[in-house]
């Protein structure tokens, strides 16, 4: 079992990351909940950067070696990709039209 052959210092590691990641992600919530009025963006979108790059950070931390890890942090990148790459809103349209090029 991986997390057996684990030293206490790892193991200990593997838990401060954790519990940084929730205190990082009850702030954020609540700072969310204070600015909900004023905020431009989608809370979600917030929230799931913070949890795939907590994820990120336990995963590198716990993971077994780098061969192991490649795959799973370009899943999170792709997940990360969409989620900061779709918009809510469709993008205004343009009123004037495309400027001409000239003919050479």
């Amino acid at each position: 079992d991986p997390l057996i052959d684990r030293t206490l210092g790892e193991k200990f590691l593997i838990v401060v990351v954790f519990v940084f990641g929730i205190v990082v992600f009850w702030v954020e919530a609540w700072t969310i909940k204070m600015l909900r009025d004023r905020l431009e963006t989608d809370p979600f979108r917030i929230y799931s950067t913070t949890l795939i790059i907590i994820g990120a950070l336990v995963f590198i931390v716990g993971a077994y070696d780098a061969t192991k890890n490649a795959p799973v942090l370009g899943l999170f990148g792709t997940i990360a990709g969409y989620i900061l790459g779709r918009t809510s809103t469709p993008r205004p349209q343009s009123t004037q039209p495309p400027a001409a090029t000239p003919n050479l």
